[in-house]
């Protein structure tokens, strides 16, 4: 499997003078990450607008798609560093997960660490210490074997969502690393077949805008595998 897609079109959700919305798909990079010639959003927009500014103000991982602010200035970009740093933001995502969960819905808030036992570098685990992480989770409905949740992040930890879905037996359908598995995941980093889609999509963000006197929801639409 490869991490290697080409895009050719990507939607705006909303735009002004400070800030672009878009609907991230499936497998598309935020932004370069040293990884030259793949597909990324923020070289995709400075191009499409001509605007060598575009710099991204949070990230999603590459197999989860949805809704991501660009800052079209550095003034918006130190504004929304603040913005997260303090979490004065709502952040809901959609899930399918594989498994039927015990409680319908719950918090975890616990701790996530690098799982130094793993083959996989970048993957972590539930810790006794490390970085705190609070996530809240509803079931929205089962299809056995499936669960089709919200997710609702208080902290912006790498692959939180992820970790935290599996911590419960049930992660998210097409999860490289916490569903598929280790040498599923350093199979696909080596091969040329397309990479499978991840069931994990941020579906919607409240944040401050700046120039503006209230909050603002930008939502992206539902993904193929929320069939609710």
């Amino acid at each position: 499997m490869s991490y290697i897609h080409t895009f050719n079109h990507v939607d705006t959700l909303y735009q002004d003078q400070n800030i672009l919305v878009v609907d991230k798909p499936s497998g598309m990079l935020v932004h370069p990450a040293g990884k030259p010639g793949q597909d990324n959003l923020v070289d995709f927009f400075k191009k499409q607008l001509d605007d060598p500014e575009i710099r991204p103000v949070h990230r999603l991982d590459r197999l989860t798609s949805g809704a991501v602010i660009l800052a079209k200035n550095i003034e918006t970009a130190r504004f929304y560093g603040k913005v997260f740093s303090t979490a004065r933001l709502e952040k809901i995502y959609l899930a399918q997960l594989k498994g039927l969960l015990e409680q319908d819905k719950g918090t975890l808030d616990n701790f996530l660490a690098d799982d130094l036992e793993s083959t996989v570098k970048i993957k972590r685990k539930v810790a006794q210490e490390g970085q705190n992480a609070v996530t809240h989770f509803e079931t929205v409905k089962t299809d056995a074997p499936y669960s089709y949740v919200k997710l609702y992040p208080k902290t912006g930890r790498r692959h939180q969502l992820r970790v935290h879905m599996a911590h419960l037996g049930c992660p998210i359908v097409g999860d490289p690393i916490y569903d598929l598995g280790d040498d599923f995941y350093l199979s696909l980093i080596e091969s040329t077949e397309p990479s499978p889609p991840m069931h994990l999509h941020a579906w919607q963000i409240t944040v401050p805008v700046p120039d503006k006197s209230e909050n603002m929801t930008f939502q992206s639409p539902y993904p193929s595998f929320w069939q609710i």
